[in-house]
């Protein structure tokens, strides 16, 4: 699991671009309204985009795994400081610290980023 952390930061490149790592590609949603009971809710949502993202690798398998355990311990990713809604995001690798001795990643938090779409895509 170790290996998969180090590769973190380098993408993914391929001379197939068909097969080159896109990541995961999220849509921000925010929703606020007033209930039945006439409480005030208010909601951030990120949908992932099937279409968008890589059809499926090792470095965005970890990163879903990291994601569900995240939430499975409530430790949340890093979300915008403001959600724009219908926006694309990345769920991306930030603040990643290496151990001196070995090298090996120790430390890192996962971060919503803004995504920019490609033309060529």
């Amino acid at each position: 699991m170790t290996d998969i952390i180090i590769e973190l930061s380098d993408s993914i490149k391929t001379k197939d671009p068909s097969k080159q790592c896109k990541g995961l590609i999220y849509r921000g949603k925010r929703n606020a309204f007033i209930n039945g009971r006439d409480e005030y809710v208010y909601s951030e949502r990120m949908m992932l985009l099937k279409r968008k993202s890589c059809k499926g690798c090792e470095r965005c398998g970890f990163l879903h795994e990291e994601l569900q355990q995240s939430l499975d311990m409530d430790c949340l990713p890093l979300m915008p400081s403001y959600l724009e809604d219908g926006c694309l995001y990345q769920l991306s690798v930030t603040n990643m610290s290496k151990d001196w001795e070995t090298g090996y990643v120790d430390d890192y938090d996962l971060e919503f980023v803004k995504y920019v779409e490609k033309d060529d895509e």
